[in-house]
C-alpha cells in the first residue's frame, strides 16, 4: 500500500525545500512530501496521485503564484479531492482571496510567512488527525449503509417467508377443514345407512 502524500505548492524553491524538509522532520517516513513549483505542475502531481490510487490527505499552498493564485489552484483540487485538506501558506494574501478559499474550496487553515515552526506542526499535525478522523467516521457510515442494506433484505425475505408460511397455512386448514366436513358427512352417512338396514 502506497504512503499518503502531503502535497506542497509555491513559486519559491527555497521555501519548497525548507517546507518539504520540515514536514519530514516532523512526520519522518509516514507520508510522502511532493513538491510542485506552481499551480499546473500541482494539478498535475495530484491527478497523477489520484490515478496511482495514492491518499492525499492535505495540500498546503502558497498564495501568490504567477500561473494561478492559490484560491482558484485549491479551488480545483477540491473539485478532484473533495475530502483532501487545503491550508494556504503566504504572507500576501487578500481578505478576498482567503473568503474564496474557505467558500469553494473548503479551506482548513491559513498560515502566515514566514511561518513558525511549531505553528506549522501544529497545523498540519491537526489537519492529518482532522483527515483520519473523517476518514473513519465516513468508512464506518458506508460499512453501517452496508449493514442496513443487509438488514433490509432479510427483513424482506422474512416477510416474503411468514407470507408464504401464511398462505401454505391458509391452505391445510382449508384442506383440513374440508376433510373434517367430508369425514363427518362419510360417517354421518354409514351410520344412516346402518339404522336404514334390515
Amino acid at each position: 500500500m502506497t504512503k499518503p502524500a502531503i502535497v506542497c505548492v509555491d513559486d519559491e524553491t527555497s521555501i519548497l525545500k525548507s517546507l518539504k524538509e520540515e514536514l519530514k522532520n516532523i512526520f519522518g517516513n509516514d507520508y510522502k512530501i511532493e513538491i510542485a513549483e506552481g499551480a499546473e505542475e500541482a494539478l498535475e502531481l495530484v491527478a497523477e496521485l489520484l490515478d496511482n490510487k495514492c491518499e492525499i490527505p492535505l495540500i498546503i499552498s502558497d498564495y501568490i503564484m504567477p500561473d494561478m493564485k492559490g484560491d482558484e489552484l485549491l479551488r480545483r483540487v477540491h473539485q478532484l479531492s473533495p475530502k483532501t485538506l487545503k491550508v494556504m501558506l503566504t504572507g500576501q494574501a487578500t481578505i478576498e482571496g482567503v473568503a474564496n478559499a474557505i467558500k469553494y474550496a473548503k479551506l482548513y487553515r491559513y498560515l502566515a510567512k514566514p511561518w513558525q515552526q511549531e505553528d506549522l506542526k501544529l497545523t498540519v499535525t491537526e489537519a492529518l488527525n482532522s483527515y483520519i478522523q473523517d476518514k473513519k467516521i465516513s468508512d464506518q457510515n458506508a460499512k453501517l449503509q452496508l449493514a442496513n442494506q443487509q438488514l433490509e433484505g432479510l427483513n424482506r425475505q422474512q416477510a416474503e417467508l411468514i407470507a408464504e408460511l401464511n398462505q401454505a397455512e391458509r391452505k391445510y386448514r382449508g384442506l383440513f377443514e374440508n376433510a373434517l366436513e367430508g369425514i363427518f358427512k362419510l360417517l354421518l352417512t354409514d351410520v344412516i345407512s346402518v339404522q336404514i338396514a334390515p
